[in-house]
Protein backbone atom coordinates (compact mmCIF):
# COMPACT_ATOMS: atom_id res chain seq x y z
CA UNK A 1 0.00 0.00 0.00
CA UNK A 2 1.44 3.37 -1.02
CA UNK A 3 1.39 6.08 1.62
CA UNK A 4 1.83 9.80 1.06
CA UNK A 5 4.69 11.31 3.04
CA UNK A 6 3.58 14.90 2.54
CA UNK A 7 0.11 14.48 4.00
CA UNK A 8 1.24 12.83 7.22
CA UNK A 9 4.35 15.02 7.43
CA UNK A 10 2.37 18.22 7.02
CA UNK A 11 -0.16 17.06 9.60
CA UNK A 12 2.57 16.14 12.10
CA UNK A 13 4.41 19.44 11.54
CA UNK A 14 1.19 21.38 12.02
CA UNK A 15 0.30 19.49 15.21
CA UNK A 16 3.79 20.03 16.64
CA UNK A 17 3.76 23.75 15.82
CA UNK A 18 0.37 24.09 17.54
CA UNK A 19 1.59 22.15 20.58
CA UNK A 20 4.63 24.43 20.89
CA UNK A 21 2.46 27.57 20.73
CA UNK A 22 0.21 26.18 23.46
CA UNK A 23 3.15 25.65 25.81
CA UNK A 24 3.43 21.86 25.79
CA UNK A 25 7.11 22.19 24.79
CA UNK A 26 8.59 24.72 27.25
CA UNK A 27 11.81 26.56 26.44
CA UNK A 28 14.92 25.51 28.32
CA UNK A 29 18.72 25.82 28.19
CA UNK A 30 19.33 22.19 29.15
CA UNK A 31 17.90 18.75 28.52
CA UNK A 32 17.47 16.78 31.71
CA UNK A 33 17.59 12.96 31.82
CA UNK A 34 13.82 12.63 31.52
CA UNK A 35 13.49 15.09 28.62
CA UNK A 36 13.86 15.09 24.87
CA UNK A 37 14.74 18.12 22.75
CA UNK A 38 12.59 19.27 19.85
CA UNK A 39 14.30 19.58 16.48
CA UNK A 40 12.42 22.89 16.11
CA UNK A 41 14.11 25.91 17.68
CA UNK A 42 12.20 28.88 19.09
CA UNK A 43 11.72 31.54 16.40
CA UNK A 44 12.71 34.37 18.74
CA UNK A 45 15.14 33.26 21.44
CA UNK A 46 13.84 34.22 24.84
CA UNK A 47 15.91 37.21 26.04
CA UNK A 48 16.12 35.94 29.60
CA UNK A 49 17.85 32.75 28.46
CA UNK A 50 21.59 32.80 27.87
CA UNK A 51 22.44 30.96 25.69
CA UNK A 52 19.18 31.03 23.71
CA UNK A 53 17.00 28.12 24.67
CA UNK A 54 15.28 25.31 22.85
CA UNK A 55 12.05 23.36 23.27
CA UNK A 56 12.04 20.32 25.55
CA UNK A 57 9.48 17.74 26.64
CA UNK A 58 9.40 15.20 29.45
CA UNK A 59 9.39 11.93 27.47
CA UNK A 60 7.82 9.76 30.16
CA UNK A 61 5.03 12.26 30.75
CA UNK A 62 4.34 12.60 27.02
CA UNK A 63 4.14 8.82 26.55
CA UNK A 64 1.87 8.36 29.56
CA UNK A 65 -0.48 11.06 28.25
CA UNK A 66 -0.90 8.90 25.12
CA UNK A 67 -1.71 5.98 27.40
CA UNK A 68 -4.23 8.15 29.25
CA UNK A 69 -6.07 8.96 26.02
CA UNK A 70 -6.28 5.26 25.13
CA UNK A 71 -7.52 4.44 28.64
CA UNK A 72 -10.21 7.10 28.25
CA UNK A 73 -11.24 5.49 24.95
CA UNK A 74 -11.61 2.12 26.66
CA UNK A 75 -13.49 3.56 29.63
CA UNK A 76 -15.92 5.38 27.36
CA UNK A 77 -16.53 2.19 25.39
CA UNK A 78 -17.06 0.20 28.59
CA UNK A 79 -19.50 2.85 29.85
CA UNK A 80 -21.57 2.54 26.67
CA UNK A 81 -20.73 5.98 25.31
CA UNK A 82 -21.26 5.93 21.53
CA UNK A 83 -17.96 5.50 19.66
CA UNK A 84 -18.56 8.69 17.68
CA UNK A 85 -19.60 10.89 20.61
CA UNK A 86 -17.80 14.18 19.88
CA UNK A 87 -16.76 14.77 23.50
CA UNK A 88 -16.12 11.39 25.11
CA UNK A 89 -16.38 8.72 22.42
CA UNK A 90 -13.60 6.23 21.82
CA UNK A 91 -12.90 7.67 18.37
CA UNK A 92 -12.20 11.16 19.70
CA UNK A 93 -9.92 9.74 22.41
CA UNK A 94 -8.04 7.63 19.85
CA UNK A 95 -7.68 10.81 17.82
CA UNK A 96 -6.20 12.55 20.86
CA UNK A 97 -3.68 9.70 21.22
CA UNK A 98 -2.67 9.98 17.56
CA UNK A 99 -2.30 13.76 17.91
CA UNK A 100 -0.05 13.32 20.93
CA UNK A 101 2.06 10.69 19.13
CA UNK A 102 2.47 12.79 15.99
CA UNK A 103 3.44 15.79 18.13
CA UNK A 104 6.03 13.80 20.06
CA UNK A 105 7.45 11.94 17.08
CA UNK A 106 7.68 14.99 14.87
CA UNK A 107 8.91 17.17 17.70
CA UNK A 108 11.83 14.87 18.42
CA UNK A 109 12.60 13.58 14.94
CA UNK A 110 11.06 15.94 12.39
CA UNK A 111 11.04 14.54 8.86
CA UNK A 112 13.19 11.61 10.02
CA UNK A 113 10.23 10.47 12.16
CA UNK A 114 7.98 10.52 9.10
CA UNK A 115 10.55 8.59 7.04
CA UNK A 116 10.96 5.96 9.77
CA UNK A 117 7.21 5.58 10.22
CA UNK A 118 6.68 5.08 6.48
CA UNK A 119 9.62 2.63 6.35
CA UNK A 120 7.96 0.65 9.14
CA UNK A 121 4.74 0.55 7.11
CA UNK A 122 6.68 -0.96 4.18
CA UNK A 123 8.17 -3.59 6.49
CA UNK A 124 4.71 -4.43 7.80
CA UNK A 125 3.36 -4.68 4.22
CA UNK A 126 5.69 -7.65 3.67
CA UNK A 127 4.71 -9.49 6.84
CA UNK A 128 2.33 -12.45 6.74
CA UNK A 129 -1.30 -12.41 7.84
CA UNK A 130 -1.49 -11.37 11.53
CA UNK A 131 2.31 -11.01 11.25
CA UNK A 132 2.56 -14.79 11.59
CA UNK A 133 0.81 -14.94 14.96
CA UNK A 134 -2.32 -16.89 15.89
CA UNK A 135 -4.13 -13.71 17.03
Amino acid sequence: MERDKTDIGELAASIHAYSVTKGFWPTSCEVRKNEVRSHVNPPNPTPRLDPPGFYVRNLGEALMLVNTELSEALEGFRAGIPLDDPKEGALIEIGDAVIRLLDLGYGVGGEKFIELMLAKCKINDKRPHLHGKAF
